[in-house]
């Protein structure tokens, strides 16, 4: 299995050693006492330092929730969370279907994970009541105060430094009824305030939904749109979410995206179109070898095929995973068709462990009973018993999925390089 090349243990052992090579310029022309005195000084500063280092020694939890992480997998349309949401509707005078907020868990249009819906019927229902959620934004100051808000309570307390909110298209099947530069000037609102008050560098990325090739036009309008505000609202990528067998239909409108200057990462391998397993992870071949998408987020069919997961490997493309909307906040009745996951069998760990640039995210997690990013690390590690090295694996790699330049990248590794030194 792949380890971070910055372990702690290696990075403490390695400083020693280097402290000890430079005495060899100096010790050629002293005495033998001297020597043996300077040597004697360098042991009790390394053993002053490993005292302090076991004084101060982050638990595994503690480590596990505090870590520097990117979450680069959230949805704007699952951040409105419920108090939030009635909030606003009563500001803008919108009518909601429930009244508080514990009533909306009873629900299982909230509670039942979409992927693994039982029926269409349901399916829908998840994405009304996103819709429902999205009709109470009617101004950049909404905006705003959602994406804030999210920093608030999910962001901070998981010490995210670099995130990715994934923004929906202004429209009438996403019943956000703002107009585009109220809309886009809350994101930059919001990401002004959160780097200020948070200290969290947030990007966005721009999503555009093909359900049907009727609509390809209508995505290349709406890429084009979201070219207008890419450079003022920091939109580093746009998202095709489909779910055609044929993935490559989807090309003119990822050559736009490109020619724009925006990144290519894309949903794949969450949602069953089909019953036959090979059918469920051609897309994703198709998508690496054909689309060459920069990064895969859910992709969890993969783990039908195991040549498709070594692939994936090989070619270094990040996969986000979102454990809590697959298996644990939710309620999961078993799919008809799409395959039921459980911890037992969740694909992040035969990820994790086939060297796949694997990393873990919430993508919703203001729905259910919500959730933050370092809630979803420290299950995974109860749930698979891993330890300090495997999460700072996790770390590293939620920053190897952000859609970013290579000095970027390297700057946050370098942080978390240093985070983990001072703390482990």
């Amino acid at each position: 299995m792949y380890k971070s090349v910055f372990r702690p243990s290696m990075l403490k052992k390695s400083l020693f050693v280097n402290k000890i090579r430079g005495l060899t310029s100096v010790t050629q022309n002293i005495s033998l006492k001297g020597i043996f005195s300077l040597i004697l000084v360098v042991l009790m500063l390394n053993i002053s330092t490993q005292v302090n280092a076991q004084h101060n020694e982050l638990s595994l939890s503690e480590f596990t929730r505090i870590i520097p992480k990117a979450e680069t997998h959230i949805h704007f349309s699952a951040l409105i969370y419920p108090d939030l949401a009635l909030k606003l509707a009563k500001k803008n005078n919108v009518e909601l279907s429930y009244s508080t907020p514990s009533e909306l868990i009873t629900d299982k249009t909230w509670t039942v994970s979409p992927f693994n819906a039982p029926s269409d019927e349901l399916w829908g229902g998840y994405f009304q009541r996103l819709a429902e959620f999205q009709s109470v934004i009617k101004t950049s100051d909404d905006v705003k105060e959602v994406v804030v808000e999210w920093a608030r309570r999910s962001g901070i307390v998981s010490n995210v430094k670099y995130a990715e909110i994934h923004i929906p298209y202004p429209n009438a099947s996403t019943a956000l009824d703002i107009d585009l530069d109220s809309y886009f000037e809350g994101f930059k609102l919001a990401r002004e305030q959160i780097k200020e008050d948070y200290g969290i560098d947030l990007r966005y990325v721009g999503e555009t939904y093909i359900l049907s090739h009727d609509v390809i036009n209508a995505a290349k309008k709406e890429v084009e749109t979201y070219g207008k505000y890419k450079e003022e609202t920091a939109i580093v990528g746009i998202s095709i979410l489909s779910i055609f067998p044929d993935i490559t239909d989807v090309k003119p409108v990822l050559d736009l995206a490109r020619s724009l200057g925006f990144k290519a990462p894309m949903h794949l391998g969450n949602r069953a179109f089909s019953p036959d397993k090979k059918e469920l992870v051609k897309p994703m071949w198709d998508a690496i070898d054909i689309l060459h998408i920069d990064r895969i987020d859910h992709g969890y069919f993969a783990s039908f095929d195991l040549e498709l997961v070594d692939h994936i490997a090989d070619k270094k493309i990040p996969m986000t995973n979102c454990p809590h909307v697959i298996v644990g906040k939710f309620v999961f009745p078993k799919g008809d068709i799409a395959p039921t996951f459980t911890w037992d069998n969740f694909p992040f760990k035969l990820f994790y462990e086939h060297d796949v640039v694997a990393s873990l995210h919430t993508d919703t997690p203001a729905m259910g009973s919500s959730y933050t990013l370092a809630e979803v690390y420290e299950e995974v590690v109860d749930q698979y018993d891993y330890d300090k090295e495997d999460v700072i694996v996790w770390a590293e790699n939620s920053f190897r999925s952000a859609l970013i330049s290579d000095s970027e990248m390297k700057k946050y590794l370098k942080e978390l390089k240093d985070w983990v030194y001072k703390n482990n």
